[in-house]
C-alpha cells in the first residue's frame, strides 16, 4: 500500500461512521468541503475512500468541525 500509511488503521466510510457516529452523508459532506483531506486523512485506491484512523483522531481533537463563533468586538 501507499508508504506512509503502512502502519496505520484504515477504514472505509462505513466503518469511519460507526466509529465516531457521524452519518455517512456527513463524512462525504465533509469531503467536499474540504475538512478531510486526500493524501492527508484518507486514500482512495480503486475509487473505495479509507479513512487513516489517527489523521481523523487529529481532526476530532483540533475540533475542526465545530461551529465557528465570532469573537465579540472591544
Amino acid at each position: 500500500m501507499n508508504g506512509k500509511f503502512d502502519n496505520d488503521e484504515l477504514l472505509t466510510v462505513r466503518e469511519l461512521s460507526g466509529r465516531i457516529k457521524y452519518e455517512i452523508q456527513s463524512i462525504r459532506n465533509l469531503i467536499t468541503k474540504g475538512e478531510f483531506r486526500l493524501g492527508e486523512h484518507y486514500l482512495k485506491p480503486r475509487h473505495k475512500v479509507l479513512f487513516r484512523w489517527s489523521k481523523v483522531e487529529e481532526w476530532l481533537r483540533s475540533g475542526s468541525d465545530a461551529p465557528k463563533i465570532p469573537m465579540a468586538r472591544g
